[in-house]
């Protein structure tokens, strides 16, 4: 089973505050804002939606190809990509500027302050991407939207079923851009922030995207999941752990929706993959740094849920 991941790859510089973010915002002052914390850690990683999901996917054994444009600065990003077989098959590299970048700040409540530079992610319409080269499933994962919209219409083209995943290119999308995408989608996945901002942007309510696809999922951080389909809602929570850093955990869970969908499982039990892949993330530093063989996912699964699985 192939994947492409069309989305963005990035590098992601992270500092960790031991303060509450929300003591620094005060409603009287909404007319100026000057804030400044102190960070007990900074450090840069390897991230991006697509690359994200990919070495998730990598690490559940579907062959996964992320779809990317990236910058003069890419080198020691590819180096990272190769040393863990990750594919560069459609990664294009822009020599005339920089690799995105994201700025996530995070306080001592999981809380996240995030900045985006997209860099030659806002020219990811140029990327070169063989569609015909028989892929099973496509995500559209946070991208430029010139890009998005470029991915959703030639795989639709060739018939190659879609996740919709905004995430907070939500915020730019139009709302005929929403409509559009909506429709191509098989499955459409997204946080309660961008769902909630979805919802006012097009006046869709969940009902409707769910007679048009075959499942819309809203994830909701610590609290779990509600995966909603024709056929009724099924609410998952979220699996207890000790998380030491959030960055990556949506794609983690989102890698273990598409190997749900790619092995035919019913909801429940890819719900409860991706509830899983989601706290392994979250228990290691960085949105790439966790790893497992299939033999220890399977042995964590049942020690989290009670029952074996054959992976």
């Amino acid at each position: 089973m192939k994947v492409l991941v069309c989305g963005s790859v990035s590098y992601d510089t992270i500092t960790v505050s031991a303060e509450d973010f929300r003591r620094h915002f005060l409603p009287q002052d909404t007319a100026t804002l000057n804030v400044t914390c102190d960070v007990t850690d900074m450090r840069r990683e390897f991230g991006g939606c697509a690359a994200n999901i990919c070495h998730n996917l990598d690490l559940l054994g579907c062959e996964s190809y992320p779809a990317a444009t990236v910058g003069y600065d890419f080198d020691d990003y590819a180096s990272w990509m190769r040393r863990n077989g990750m594919r560069l098959d459609y990664i294009m590299t822009l020599p005339e500027v920089r690799t995105a970048h994201y700025f996530i700040s995070v306080d001592a409540d999981a809380n996240q302050i995030v900045i985006f530079y997209p860099g030659a992610m806002a020219r990811s319409r140029e990327n070169t991407v063989d569609y015909d080269a028989g892929f099973d499933l496509g995500v559209l994962a946070p991208d430029a939207v010139a890009g998005m919209l470029h991915h959703a219409a030639n795989l639709d083209e060739r018939g190659v079923p879609v996740i919709f995943d905004p995430g907070p290119v939500v915020h730019l999308l139009q709302a005929d851009e929403i409509a559009y995408l909506l429709k191509l989608a098989t499955w459409v996945i997204l946080n309660e922030h961008e769902w909630d901002v979805l919802h006012k942007k097009t006046k869709l309510v969940e009902e409707q995207i769910i007679a048009t696809s075959e499942a819309l999922i809203i994830t909701e951080g610590g609290n779990g999941s509600v995966i909603m389909t024709k056929h009724g809602n099924i609410a998952l929570p979220a699996l207890r752990v000790t998380p030491r850093d959030p960055a990556g955990c949506g794609d983690a869970y989102r890698a273990g929706i598409i190997f749900g969908i790619l092995n035919g499982y019913d909801w429940p039990l890819a719900g409860r993959i991706a509830n899983l892949m989601g706290a392994i993330c979250a228990e290691s530093r960085g949105a790439q740094n966790h790893s497992f063989s299939m033999e220890e996912f399977a042995e964590r699964y049942q020690r989290s849920y009670g029952e074996a699985i054959k992976l």
